[in-house]
């Protein structure tokens, strides 16, 4: 069977073959493409095209960052953003949610690809970030919970885990004001929760307008 490699973008649905005679030759193409949004594995069968097609519906910077894991063993999301103080010196700066989204989703397209590798960079990355700003574990658990079964049991854990072990006292109501009904009741009734039950009856009163 002859096999092609089509990729989509968002400015436009033309699909392109890709003529590259390597794998890393084809691949490159995309760590520059900012329009990526789609990759599509193609077949066909005796010079018919065949009917299947499979999509992997991951964001443009989700497939950029697989390509850079294949390609270099590393992947430009997972660095932190550097910004200067008033002062000119340099600090990181704060990862938002669309970032935390971002890793979720980086997660399951390395169990997508069977990335093992780079699953365990984003959980590495992941664990450093919430050492920084451990109030932020929240939006993880809830980030993981939106995107439902298709984030990897370990990711799941892992930010459980970070949420047990948040210091009440880093949380305010902007950490915890987006957070569902399904997850506050999952926080609350945790039996491996480290707060007491008057940090999380603050973290309730926070959450309630």
């Amino acid at each position: 069977m002859a096999k092609a490699i089509t990729c989509t973008s968002n400015n436009n649905n033309q699909q392109q073959p890709a003529s590259c005679k390597t794998r890393d030759e084809m691949l490159a193409k995309f760590l520059t493409d900012d329009s990526l949004n789609d990759i599509i594995l193609k077949g066909t069968t005796d010079g018919e095209a065949s009917l299947p097609v499979v999509e992997l519906s991951f964001t443009g910077s989700v497939l950029q960052a697989v390509v850079e894991f294949v390609l270099t063993h590393d992947a430009q999301i997972l660095n932190s953003k550097k910004r200067k103080t008033p002062d000119g010196e340099e600090e990181e700066e704060h990862v938002s949610i669309q970032q935390i989204e971002s890793l979720v989703s980086l997660t399951e397209a390395a169990s997508y690809f069977n990335l093992a590798g780079l699953e365990e960079l984003v959980m590495e990355y992941c664990t450093t970030i919430l050492k920084k700003w451990p109030c932020l574990s929240f939006a993880f658990l809830q980030v993981c919970r939106t995107a439902g079964n298709s984030v990897p049991d370990v990711v799941l854990d892992n930010a459980k885990q970070w949420v047990r072990e948040t210091p009440a006292k880093s949380v305010s109501t902007d950490h915890v004001a987006a957070l569902s009904k399904i997850v506050m009741e999952e926080i609350l009734m945790d039996a491996e929760m480290k707060m007491t039950e008057c940090d999380l009856f603050q973290i309730l009163s926070l959450w309630v307008p």
